[in-house]
């Protein structure tokens, strides 16, 4: 610094030298208080150094001796001797040395001598810099530390010629430009074309750099930014300044959508680390997990390298981007189970979806074709809390689908997640219809409910004779009497009665008289003595039930009326038919009906009257009809037991 002063002062003194040889008037010229120099002398020598772009140094130090850039001639002086005789004013001479320098030296320069500049002088050089298209120039003008500035509009339209470098060879250049252009306040038509299609022309140009004041600019005017651009355009630096600004949801989602379908895998990767770090997680990226997942499990991914780097993508999803597991019903986990991907699969379960979601990817883990994968595929679900529906229905599935779908190590994996009384013990159905005693024993061994056992029972009493004896047993020991009672009455109702298993379940403890008897009156309606006698010996005496079992039979018409059917009438009289002494005569009664007058028939009627007077009929029963039947049709025999 003190070497460029010197020079400047020795040029100063040179100058000087010069003006006293040419000129008698040099004592009119004014001196600097400070360095002995008029800022006349000191322009001087400044304009000549601009024209010859001098040293920087030596320009700098004689802006410190007092040059000034904006007067030739100060305001208040008066101009040559002419002006000193007649007193006459000036408004002063303004100086164009920062326009020379303009055009002939360097930014440093330009820079110096603008510093010093005031806001007419900055406005003259500037429009000046703007038609000449010196970008280098106005980027001088605007990068100086002084406080003048050109106008709004002139801002405005040095951005505009900044605009024409985006793109080109001197993109950074223009790019400073516009920064300070909109720094300092640009205003106008250009600077509103900026910001709303600026980012746009940013991106569709390719450049990696967009103002941040631009940025900012659209980040007051709008609530968002479109991101999903500035990613299809694979601009990593731009995608940089963007996210330095706050970013809706909407946008961050839509952002993050678009880079998991770039095809350079480590690009891809690069981006959607930027996204997460920024804010683009759970909603934001639940989505993009579920199309990650898609890619890995096809057949032909979309890089040969992308395994690696995808795997670590899909990490980073996980864990710093929190993606929603339970998205669309757990849509990635169901993708990655159908394809039987078990490393993905074991990392999207370590991070605990939802019950429902692994209960919707269970029934795909049942599809898998493999045996081995399937029960593999189904235990790393069963791991964790599942849905306990999913499971059931799996379990029912399994049973259902045989051997082939459903072996019985399958089944016991289930079963440590499954309750057999699922759906009131569907599962059962099927066991029993395959018979498959060997499954059928085991979901016996979990534990059944009420309603369950129900559901097996049926089952059981309408598979074949053979079958329902062996299931029936099995499941005897687990029958409440409800479940007897219902099995009984089922046994009765049959056609063919299974007199075996009536037995059985009796002594199990069914209730022969349950539901007012049904199963005794349906014996008797059908007059089987068989299933009758066997009721009977488990149900005692009761006047009620059994007199209207009788009034059942008598109800058939002549039907029971045959020695076939004499211990049917013995059965139900004797357990307590005959205590209802009406039902007895109406008996008597029926058996003279049908028989009296045939002497054929005479030892049938003559031992069911037998009976029936000892259980107590009354001959005198309705007005004694029995005997006027009797007397009608001359059957002496008859009419001898009445009387």
């Amino acid at each position: 610094m003190d070497y460029d002063c010197h020079q400047a002062k020795r040029l100063l003194y040179a100058r000087r030298s010069v003006l006293r040889e040419e000129s008698l008037f040099c004592s009119c010229f004014s001196f600097s208080s400070d360095a002995g120099f008029t800022y006349e002398e000191i322009n001087q020598v400044l304009a000549e150094l601009v024209d010859t772009d001098g040293p920087l140094g030596v320009i700098t130090s004689l802006l410190f001796l007092g040059a000034d850039v904006n007067f030739a001639l100060r305001p208040g002086r008066s101009a040559g001797i002419w002006g000193r005789i007649t007193q006459q004013r000036q408004a002063g001479l303004r100086s164009d040395v920062l326009l020379r320098a303009t055009t002939r030296c360097q930014p440093e320069t330009i820079r110096a001598i603008a510093a010093l500049a005031d806001n007419q002088n900055m406005e003259v050089v500037f429009r000046q810099a703007i038609l000449r298209k010196d970008h280098v120039a106005l980027q001088a003008l605007l990068s100086n530390s002084g406080q003048a500035r050109p106008s709004p509009a002139s801002l405005d339209a040095a951005l505009g010629k900044a605009i024409e470098l985006i793109g080109g060879p001197n993109e950074s250049l223009g790019q400073d430009i516009i920064e300070r252009c909109l720094a300092a306040g640009s205003s106008g038509p250009e600077t509103d074309l900026l910001i709303a299609d600026g980012l746009d022309k940013t991106v569709q140009s390719r450049s990696n750099n967009v103002p941040s004041t631009i940025i900012l600019a659209r980040q007051e005017g709008e609530s968002t930014i479109e991101l999903v651009e500035v990613v299809r355009a694979r601009q990593i630096n731009l995608l940089l300044q963007l996210l330095k600004f706050p970013q809706s949801t909407t946008n961050l989602t839509a952002a993050v959508s678009e880079a998991i379908t770039v095809k350079d895998t480590q690009l891809r990767y690069e981006i959607v680390r930027l996204l997460i770090g920024h804010g683009a997680t759970e909603s934001c990226t639940a989505g993009t997990l579920v199309y990650l997942v898609q890619e890995m499990v096809s057949e032909q991914p979309l890089a040969p390298s992308g395994d690696d780097t995808d795997k670590r993508l899909l990490q980073f999803l996980l864990d710093q981007g929190m993606a929603d597991l339970d998205y669309n019903n757990g849509e990635a986990l169901q993708l990655a189970v159908k394809a039987g991907r078990f490393d993905i699969v074991q990392e999207i379960v370590s991070r605990q979806p939802s019950s429902d979601s692994l209960g919707f990817a269970l029934p795909w883990a049942m599809q898998l074709a493999d045996r081995r994968s399937k029960r593999h595929m189904v235990s790393l679900l069963l791991r964790h809390h599942i849905n306990e529906e999913a499971v059931g229905r799996a379990l029912v599935d399994a049973v259902r689908g045989g051997n082939d779908n459903g072996p019985k190590n399958l089944i016991r994996i289930l079963l440590t997640r499954a309750s057999v009384n699922y759906n009131n013990g569907e599962v059962f159905l099927y066991a029993i219809r395959q018979s498959r005693l060997d499954i059928l024993q085991v979901l016996l061994d979990q534990g059944t409910s009420y309603k369950t056992l129900f559901t097996a029972a049926r089952e059981a009493l309408i598979a074949s004779t053979s079958q329902r004896r062996v299931v029936f047993g099995m499941l005897l020991h687990l029958l409440e009497v409800d479940h007897l009672n219902e099995s009984l009455k089922h046994l009765v109702l049959e056609e063919n009665a299974d007199l075996c298993l009536i037995s059985i379940v009796l002594q199990a403890g069914a209730q022969a008289t349950f539901d007012n008897g049904v199963c005794i009156k349906n014996a008797a309606y059908r007059l089987d003595r068989n299933a009758l006698r066997i009721l009977t010996e488990h149900c005692g005496y009761n006047e009620s039930i059994f007199a209207q079992a009788l009034v059942v039979v008598l109800n058939r018409g002549r039907e029971w009326i045959s020695f076939e059917h004499v211990e049917v009438l013995q059965l139900l009289l004797r357990c307590g038919a005959s205590a209802q002494i009406g039902v007895v005569s109406r008996a008597m009664i029926e058996v003279i009906h049908h028989l009296a007058g045939q002497s054929e028939l005479a030892e049938l009627a003559d031992t069911l009257l037998e009976i029936l007077f000892s259980a107590g009929a009354d001959p005198s029963y309705e007005a004694g009809s029995a005997i006027l039947i009797a007397k009608e049709r001359s059957d002496a025999l008859i009419l001898s037991k009445l009387l």
